[in-house]
């Protein structure tokens, strides 16, 4: 098209005009925003400080959280105009830096770091990652080691622990109590390898969080009883 008898072409206009009205009115937007709000953030195990990622309990999943949406408006705004799955979905992936929490294998911060890494990462760290896997090898025919010298004694205790998955409670599918905020409860574990014995430490939040404190605290009980009992086998003539 002349662009006002110059001779030159003006430019494709098609999707340009102001006159074009928002794809989601605002006041959808609006309630999109206060029905996310309203979904309290979980304590999990997997969110490791390096990611700013935020997550809901992992018995959500976002049909339930449209589900949801829609009963909510039903009940609180019933006169309002309410978002559809697409208009909803767009918000919240857009605007909320959220998931939906999927438990997965604990990986360390090296092998997550190669396993997500590009083709040119992954050559950077392959010494690194070599000698990475070098020594944990290393370390398992050591752990095999003394799992058969504690199997034979009774006084050599080989152990392994791990924080186990955060119990977020209450748990239920009822709607209500996705709008609760969830009271979370740690549970660390260690197992006595060569006595095939376990041992959970179970503590919630009003006593304490999951740092070194707390752990450590646990592993000295442990230590703390095996000694105990080590010292009444010796007074028994065990060895």
């Amino acid at each position: 098209m002349d662009k006002e008898g110059t001779g030159l072409i003006a430019g494709d206009l098609r999707g340009r005009h102001n006159n074009r009205k928002s794809l989601i009115p605002n006041e959808v937007k609006e309630s999109v925003r206060d029905h996310i709000s309203l979904i309290p953030i979980v304590d999990s195990h997997y969110v490791r400080k390096r990611t700013s990622k935020l997550y809901f309990e992992e018995t959500l999943t976002y049909p339930a959280l449209y589900r949801l949406y829609v009963d909510w408006m039903k009940e609180n705004r019933p006169l309002k105009q309410v978002a559809n799955s697409r208009q909803y979905k767009a918000i919240f992936y857009n605007e909320y830096n959220i998931e939906f929490h999927k438990p997965k294998k604990d990986l360390c911060i090296l092998c997550d770091r190669y396993k997500r890494g590009s083709e040119k990462e992954k050559d950077d760290m392959k010494l690194e990652y070599t000698l990475h896997i070098a020594n944990k090898t290393v370390v398992r025919e050591v752990k095999e080691t003394y799992k058969y010298q504690s199997k034979q004694s009774n006084v050599i205790v080989t152990a392994a622990y791990d924080l186990q998955k955060v119990l977020n409670t209450p748990q239920s599918e009822v709607s209500l109590f996705y709008y609760k905020r969830k009271f979370a409860v740690y549970n660390f574990t260690i197992y006595d390898i060569g006595k095939a014995e376990g041992y959970s430490y179970v503590w919630n939040e009003t006593i304490g969080k999951k740092g070194s404190s707390e752990i450590s605290s646990a592993v000295f009980l442990f230590i703390k009883q095996k000694y105990e009992e080590v010292l009444e086998k010796r007074c028994l003539g065990l060895k």
